[in-house]
């Protein structure tokens, strides 16, 4: 079951997603979509995703995961991993 903090995360993490990616909508950003073939997403919209989730969310992203993740569900795991881990962000 998701906590209210957690699906209020995955919903900053969603409107990120649907201003980063072309095809990103409501009805195709599920936890499974993949960034390129579902969402148009190409290695510039991937640069681009790293930097908004960093200013979204406070938190500074490895360069080793520029291209580490490909859909919400990898994203929603490190940005609850790094908030809880770090103290930043939301209170989970």
């Amino acid at each position: 079951m998701t906590s209210p903090a957690e699906q209020e995360t995955i919903n900053r993490i969603i409107r990120v997603l649907q201003e980063v990616f072309p095809r990103a909508n409501a009805d195709n950003v599920t936890m499974d979509a993949d960034f390129h073939r579902d969402l148009g997403g190409d290695d510039m919209s991937q640069i681009e995703l790293k930097i908004a989730l960093q200013e979204e969310f406070g938190i500074e992203i490895p360069d080793d995961y520029t291209f580490a993740f490909h859909q919400l569900s990898q994203v929603v795991d490190y940005i609850l991993d790094n908030q809880t881990q770090a103290g930043g962000g939301d209170a989970l």
